[in-house]
């Protein structure tokens, strides 16, 4: 598989693909990856399409997470806020959100 690094001085502006992407640098535009990986350097502005996604404490996100990649399907089944495994990596925000 593509296995893309985005390093801690990198900005790109644009679309990065990949089967694993792993971001420590700064993105404006949008993620599609099978696996996604946000360190805590991360400055992500834009969606981000995956299957499996980490978020290291730190890491700067604005867009929305979309569990949707691989899925000709644009309507996911899952939706994020609804509940479920893929809410459970967005509970720090959604609690926040709560409260």
């Amino acid at each position: 598989g593509i296995n893309v690094k985005i390093g801690q001085n990198a900005k790109v502006k644009g679309t990065v693909y990949g089967d694993e992407v792993e971001l420590a640098g700064t993105i404006e535009g949008k993620i599609e990856s099978k696996k996604v990986t946000l360190t805590g350097t991360a400055r992500m502005t834009g969606d981000i399409l995956h299957q499996d996604i980490k978020i290291e404490s730190g890491a700067f996100i604005s867009g929305s997470l979309k569990p949707e990649y691989g899925k000709s399907d644009s309507k996911p089944t899952l939706k994020p806020v609804a509940g479920g495994a893929s809410a459970a990596n967005v509970s720090p925000l959604s609690a926040a959100a709560r409260e």
